[in-house]
């Protein structure tokens, strides 16, 4: 982002997730930024999912649902999980199957 001079207007502090479908041609940093990390995405396997934990308000899934900070939902899997820098992710469940001739005791 410029402004009416031409310079690189910096957003201090804020971080951003840049993929490659999104930037399919190498784009350069400009002075000021860096690269912090690179984060892959996840596969999550059938039976399994991770909870995950607003950071900061913000519309999920196409301004479908709005997510305000410190909701805590779940991304179930079979799935390919894109980080994203509003939220969090707090740990895997992993699904525990019930088998025949098995029992549950619960309190």
């Amino acid at each position: 982002m410029n402004d009416e001079f031409g310079q690189v207007k910096l957003r201090i502090g804020r971080e951003e997730i840049r993929k490659s479908e999104d930037y399919p041609d190498p784009f350069p940093l400009h002075p000021g930024e860096d690269l912090i990390v690179k984060k892959k995405c996840d596969i999550i396997q059938a039976n399994c999912a991770y909870l995950l934990r607003a950071i900061r308000d913000f519309y999920d899934e196409n301004k479908k649902i709005q997510r305000h900070a410190a909701d805590e939902w779940l991304f179930k899997g079979p799935g390919t999980y894109i980080p994203k820098i509003e939220e969090e992710l707090v740990k895997e469940i992993k699904a525990f199957v019930i088998q025949q001739n098995w029992a549950l005791r619960l309190r």
